[in-house]
């Protein structure tokens, strides 16, 4: 397939139309190879496969992982963070404020009940909104120093994309409407390279994704997910994959694991409010110049989210890892092990891209791809020490790891119902709760209402 295209030519409606049959031919290539990957990590979820291997799974296995998770994406926070690495920090102490030290007040809303009158709820908004606030400060003071000229006009400045002007092209550029459809670039093509090379990223995302499912249920203080759910998520990750292929889009889609961290930050979990932003971002495909918008964010703000995001999934794995005796010599050479490996590899074949040669091209990509890939190799090498080294239950941890680090007893119950309704004779709530169709979004909140 001819990848490499050299035009000697003065002419520049033909040069226009060798280029662009070029990437057409490369997006054809990539589609027809991802909906095939795809397919398969479909497959994987509905046969169960992936729920039977977690069985197995334990904290040794999901620590060095869920570490590796982050420690793998932080280039990307220092790359957005260079741009301005003061607007970085006071993006982070703004979540920091709003997330942590304000997480309890509560703010009084106006709200129109069912019986016509107006009632003021408390919500805790600065805890809920963290990154909305924190966010949009951070834009505003980027926007005072783009107007009083204290960051550079000039692109080869380093501070330049801390402006909020940077980016401003993106939108006359974007369409105001743009409708995706199956088969916009060509009828897809097969190429084994690409493919095997996409199926080890497959892979690689699978891994990942099972990671940040145990991150979740660890974040919002809930039991590991069980296998029927792990399951269905791999299958419904696969399936949305296999659409974005068939559409056109050159990538797959995956778990994001920063969304961890914010889910611990806002302490906003229910899945209604996920199924809206999926309609939202839905909403940014369509319309070309909404989504354009959300691009004009300058990069330090989004450094410095990145920072605080990865930052609380990091944490996640240092707690998982609190399940296992950290005193036995088999659980600290494995999780050491398994972290060191999961660094030192992948930082080695960047060194060294071509030091993989096995005879077969389709073959060294696989390879290279599993072992560039510092969450996959750490968890594998995590999995597999953990089953070979001899260890009693008790110290492997797997056990109380599956159990819910929040189970109510009986008498947790009633204590708790008993200092319900001692607040309420205290005066705190007059009423019970926000309207069903609040508490939907924000279920794991409390809401205290007065009548006014």
């Amino acid at each position: 397939m001819p990848y490499n295209v050299t035009v000697n030519t003065t002419d520049t409606s033909l040069m226009s139309g060798v280029i662009e049959e070029a990437w057409r031919t490369r997006l054809r290539a990539i589609s027809g190879a991802l909906s095939l990957a795809c397919a398969i990590e479909t497959l994987i979820g509905v046969s169960g496969a992936i729920g039977y291997l977690t069985q197995y799974i334990g904290p040794l296995t999901v620590a060095p992982t869920i570490m590796m998770v982050t420690l793998s994406l932080f280039p990307a926070a220092v790359n957005a963070c260079q741009h301005g690495w003061g607007i970085a920090l006071s993006t982070v102490v703004l979540i920091c404020i709003f997330s942590l030290a304000t997480r309890n007040v509560l703010v009084p809303v106006p709200v129109l009940g069912s019986d016509r009158k107006v009632h003021i709820q408390r919500y805790p908004l600065c805890q809920l909104f963290a990154l909305v606030l924190a966010m949009a400060l951070s834009w505003l003071l980027c926007y005072i120093l783009t107007v009083t000229d204290v960051f550079p006009n000039d692109p080869k400045s380093s501070s330049y994309m801390s402006r909020t002007d940077a980016k401003l092209d993106i939108i006359y550029k974007s369409r105001w409407l743009y409708i995706p459809y199956p088969g916009q670039w060509g009828l897809p093509t097969f190429n084994a390279g690409v493919f095997f090379g996409l199926l080890a990223i497959v892979f690689c995302s699978v891994m990942e994704s099972v990671g940040d499912y145990y991150a979740t249920a660890a974040v919002c203080r809930l039991p590991p997910p069980p296998k029927e759910a792990i399951s269905r998520g791999i299958a419904s990750e696969g399936f949305g994959c296999l659409i974005g292929a068939l559409m056109g889009c050159s990538h797959a889609t995956t778990s994001f694991s920063q969304t961890i961290g914010f889910v611990g930050m806002t302490r906003v979990a229910s899945r209604y409010t996920w199924q809206l932003m999926g309609c939202m971002l839905m909403a940014c495909a369509f319309l070309g110049k909404f989504g354009a918008v959300l691009t004009l964010m300058p990069e330090p703000i989004v450094g410095g989210m990145l920072i605080a995001g990865l930052g609380m999934v990091f944490s996640i794995g240092v707690s998982s890892a609190q399940h296992i005796d950290m005193a036995a010599p088999r659980n600290m050479f494995t999780l050491g092990v398994a972290i060191m490996l999961g660094i030192c590899v992948p930082y080695w074949l960047e060194q060294n891209p071509d030091v993989v040669r096995t005879g077969a091209p389709q073959l060294d990509q696989v390879i290279t791809m599993f072992l560039k890939t510092g969450m996959l190799l750490a968890g594998v090498i995590g999995f597999t020490l953990d089953l070979i080294l001899p260890g009693a239950g008790t110290t492997r941890g797997r056990a109380a790891f599956m159990q819910s680090p929040v189970e109510l007893s009986t008498s947790d119950i009633e204590d708790n119902l008993v200092e319900e309704k001692n607040n309420e004779e205290r005066g705190r709530t007059n009423a019970i709760y926000a309207p069903i169709n609040f508490r939907n979004y924000f279920r794991c909140i409390t809401v205290y209402t007065k009548q006014g």
